[in-house]
């Protein structure tokens, strides 16, 4: 399994499947493997990669919709829409009052229906604030408990993953 020198100095690192304590399951990551008494031991290592200026940190980036910028163009785009709609209609002959009501119709439907398909997306996708609360509590209570895990109990859990994994590629 080890894939360098057997000193016990050398630490090489591999490509192998780690236990992710977030999403509980293994995923791909690097592995590094160290001797130590005759005994090699594995400690997963995170992996990301890195986006196009080389910083490889997108903690920060937030999807549309979820900033202020976002919020101020997607309400300036519907009363925009709104404008343009209403003149367009009297442009087309339409009287403005008729204009008016088909305008607030159109904007406040394609609000109403918009707003619900994307919650109704949100609750079939398990992307809702509940759901993420308590996978990030999940995963606070699974690193504590891995934190007060005494350090043979910790190696004891690694061999039993190590066995599982072995089992499971036969």
């Amino acid at each position: 399994m080890s894939t360098g020198a057997s000193s016990p100095s050398a630490a090489p690192t591999v490509l192998t499947k780690c236990w992710s304590l977030k999403f509980g399951r293994p995923q791909f990551a690097a592995r590094q493997i160290s001797r130590q008494r005759g005994i090699e031991r594995g400690r997963c290592l995170r992996v990301r990669a890195s986006d196009d200026n080389g910083s490889g940190d997108r903690a920060d980036q937030k999807p549309f919709g979820y900033t202020r910028k976002d919020v101020i163009l997607l309400g300036g785009g519907i009363i925009g829409f709104g404008y343009a709609l209403y003149y367009g209609l009297q442009a087309a002959g339409v009287d403005a009052l008729v204009a008016g009501n088909f305008v607030q119709l159109f904007v406040f439907l394609g609000i109403g229906v918009g707003y619900i398909s994307t919650y109704l997306f949100r609750v079939a996708n398990k992307e809702m604030t509940y759901v993420k609360q308590l996978e990030d509590y999940e995963e606070a209570v699974m690193k504590k408990r891995l934190e007060e895990m005494p350090e043979t109990e910790r190696e004891r859990l690694l061999e039993e993953i190590e066995q599982e994994k072995q089992q499971k590629a036969k």
